[in-house]
């Protein structure tokens, strides 16, 4: 196990010259692709029984926490708690002023990775945008469609772009390599992006770029690591 990093100037601490230490080529494993390992991993488990397996699993520990129970694994420690002030004694819960969250932490095994991990430090070069995550607000999908005409958020790093530049931006890269410009965004910082997902898409598949100047010279690409099915919006 390898993780590689490189070093950047923090940009949080003034008056000091120090760097932070930031992963590179990090990839987001969804539960599939966790399938997909184990799989590989071990040909003789049919896809079907890691499938069987692990939905089970998910819904005991859901069920376990629905009925205020912890769940203490070696992958993770799960417990509900109920957060909000009560007025007093005979006061009850109320969605309105309480919330139930879900609080987790590592467990025995989790905490044992950090001792088993290497690293290896690579030159920083020149940073561009990294988007990892794409949410279609319409839907709540993450990371797998875009409701055309709908808002949409990106999550990242160095994601901040010259709007008033045309070939700086949020596209939408199609059949044939032909680009979509989004042209309405709402927010446009460094790890957010805000905008509307435009309503010309044809329906199909589209891998997301985000392109910015980086207040540089050179134009630099950053791709999502999905692909992203566009389709209208449901009923």
């Amino acid at each position: 196990m390898a993780i590689t990093y490189a070093l950047y100037p923090n940009p949080v601490i003034t008056g000091k010259k120090t760097f932070r230490a930031l992963i590179k080529n990090r990839r987001k494993y969804n539960l599939e692709d966790i399938e997909r390992n184990m799989i590989q991993r071990h040909s003789g488990i049919s896809p079907g029984a890691i499938q069987a397996v692990l939905a089970l699993f998910m819904e005991e520990v859901e069920n376990v926490l629905a009925e205020g129970g912890v769940v203490s694994t070696p992958l993770f420690h799960a417990q509900c708690s109920i957060k909000g002030n009560f007025d007093g004694p005979a006061d009850i819960f109320s969605s309105q002023r309480h919330t139930i969250n879900v609080k987790i932490r590592p467990g025995s095994q989790l905490k044992e990775v950090p001792k088993k991990v290497h690293t290896h430090k690579v030159s920083p070069g020149h940073p561009g945008p990294e988007p990892d995550q794409f949410t279609d607000a319409s839907s709540g999908i993450i990371n797998g469609k875009a409701t055309t005409g709908g808002p949409a958020i990106i999550r990242g790093r160095y994601l901040q772009f010259d709007a008033d530049s045309p070939d700086e931006g949020i596209f939408f890269k199609g059949e044939g390599n032909r680009s979509y410009r989004v042209e309405t965004v709402y927010r446009n910082s460094f790890s957010q992006l805000l905008f509307l997902i435009p309503k010309g898409l044809a329906v199909g598949e589209y891998s997301i770029e985000v392109r910015s100047r980086m207040k540089t010279r050179s134009l630099r690409t950053g791709a999502l690591g999905s692909v992203i099915i566009a389709g209208e919006p449901t009923s």
